[in-house]
């Protein structure tokens, strides 16, 4: 393997466990096993455990921005738009399985392991939505930011509405479609929680 392919290779060792057994089962040494490598392996990518941990959510995370950015970018027209992030949401978190669905799901956990290691890098997905809502409905970028990280749980809710049997996907998707619309438009009615550097723009596309 190339240096990046074993990295790689690490990272889903360690998403593995992380899907069986929680973030509590990852270590150096149970990360190394599970990919049958040495370990001190894991030590030339990865400072510690954290570092790997982080280094996973950092993946999964810009897994899920890239698609659903991309997905709205395909389509045209704020609603067309939202209804595209939806469904990728739902998409992607199914095809990352559990690993995606416990890193969400116990984030602020996660977080609080990892609150040592340096950020991510930023990235042109990482506020995707709220710069949507910015240009579509004229939210400040505070409140769009607020917004983003609301949504972001309730999708997460809608899809544990789904896979627990409580409605369909399709039920699930457009519930989630009209609540985020519907919010975020009344947000948008706050003249507080408005820019005041632009006025608000309807029917035009996000910026990226």
């Amino acid at each position: 393997m190339t240096r990046e392919e074993r990295r790689e290779h690490l990272l889903e060792s360690a998403a593995a466990l992380v899907a069986e057994r929680g973030f509590d089962a990852i270590s150096m040494e149970g990360v190394a096993a599970r990919a049958e490598v040495s370990k001190a392996l894991p030590y030339s990518h990865f400072e510690n455990a954290e570092a790997l941990l982080a280094a996973l959510r950092d993946r999964e995370l810009a897994t899920l921005a890239h698609r659903t950015r991309d997905a709205a970018a395909a389509a045209s027209g704020f609603e067309a738009k939202v209804e595209a992030i939806v469904h990728e949401f739902f998409e992607t978190v199914k095809d990352r399985g559990q690993v995606m669905t416990t890193i969400l799901r116990w984030l602020p956990y996660f977080e609080a392991r990892v609150m040592d290691q340096p950020p991510p890098p930023a990235s042109a997905d990482d506020w995707y939505f709220a710069e949507l809502l910015e240009e579509e409905l004229g939210l400040s970028t505070p409140a769009a930011r607020v917004a983003q990280r609301m949504v972001a749980m309730g999708l997460l809710g809608a899809f544990d509405a789904w896979t627990e049997g409580e409605a369909s996907q399709a039920t699930a998707e457009r519930v989630a479609v009209r609540m985020v619309i519907e919010g975020a438009s009344a947000v948008g009615v706050d003249k507080v929680l408005v820019s005041a550097r632009r006025p608000a723009h309807r029917g035009g596309h996000a910026r990226r």
